[in-house]
């Protein structure tokens, strides 16, 4: 499984979109996977802003344990139990992420709210693949890459 690497195209793709406030995913993202998190607070601080990436990636993450992970081939029953946005995260071919943040006020909800979107390539989610390999730690990464035995991730060179 590789390291994902940030790719600024895709943070400016998910700044842009993530600008306009969205109530739900874009739509068109031609091999692009994506992630959402919606956040609201009745007091704002610059802490709290700083914390959002952590707390949407902790959310995403703790889906493995809410919603259970029975196989690694996804299956629709397998998704449709709310684990999308961890199952995106651990896709073994998403290779980069890019996110961005704004901060949307004026809606219907009491407070200031803020949206996360962290966008991913290539998408992951295609039901019927597996989400990653089995086998030994580091077993098959490319190339380009070399096993981090701290991680078990296979991390660009």
């Amino acid at each position: 499984m590789r390291q994902l690497i940030w790719n600024s195209t895709l943070e400016s793709s998910a700044q842009e979109f993530s600008n306009g406030c969205p109530a739900g995913h874009s739509k068109n993202r031609k091999n692009i996977g994506e992630n959402m998190y919606w956040w609201t607070s009745p007091v704002v601080t610059e802490t709290d802003i700083d914390l959002l990436g952590n707390r949407s990636s902790n959310l995403w993450e703790s889906e493995f344990q809410s919603s259970g992970w029975t196989e690694n081939k996804l299956t629709s029953e397998i998704f449709n139990t709310g684990i999308g946005h961890a199952t995106q995260m651990a896709w073994a071919t998403s290779i980069s992420l890019g996110c961005g943040v704004s901060r949307c006020t004026g809606g219907s909800i009491e407070g200031t709210e803020y949206v996360v979107v962290c966008q991913y390539y290539p998408a992951g989610n295609y039901i019927g693949s597996d989400i990653y390999k089995s086998g030994e730690t580091c077993s098959e990464c490319p190339e380009e890459t070399a096993c981090d035995t701290n991680t078990g991730l296979c991390v660009q060179e």
